[in-house]
């Protein structure tokens, strides 16, 4: 029997459908599939009847290493975001300092992605008025443009 599912993803509740005989229970570390590529997910709930506006499905239940790579990663994005309370980041530095006489167009765009959808390294590359300034990596769109501005910002020294 198909099952709905509501799950936790980015602070929004959403339901995805699962097709297959498996029985997820609330608090199910599940793997679906979005816009940004597979996903893990939480279960929150789980719903009798499954609705024409559910479009989404649930792929598998997540593995023990995806699971762990999870949590390395979100030790990761802690640690990085409790480093920076109270400070600037690389990125606004960078804009200041660029914008010290005037307005410039800043651009930040991803150049390359590599890895598996659990575990990508993007790469991402800055700009000033079309020049290259640098490029960086990280294992998020926002860690490699950090890191692109960091970059940036040593080579402006």
């Amino acid at each position: 029997m198909n099952k709905v599912y509501g799950v936790i993803f980015n602070d929004i509740d959403k339901k995805y459908y699962y097709l297959g005989d498996e029985e997820f229970a609330e608090g199910s570390l599940v793997i679906v599939n979005t816009e940004r590529g597979m996903q893990l997910v939480k279960v929150v709930q789980v719903i009798d009847k499954i609705s024409e506006e559910i479009t989404d499905k649930i792929e598998r239940l997540a593995t023990e290493e995806e699971y762990e790579q999870y949590l390395e990663n979100l030790k990761d994005a802690i640690e990085i975001s409790t480093k920076n309370v109270g400070m600037k980041d690389h990125k606004t530095v960078l804009q200041e300092k660029l914008q010290i006489n005037g307005e410039v167009n800043i651009k930040y765009v991803i150049i390359n992605e590599q890895g598996p959808d659990h575990d990508k390294i993007f790469t991402a590359e800055v700009s000033c008025d079309n020049k290259k300034l640098a490029i960086g990596k990280g294992k998020t769109k926002k860690q490699a443009e950090m890191e692109a501005a960091r970059i940036a910002l040593e080579n402006m020294h």
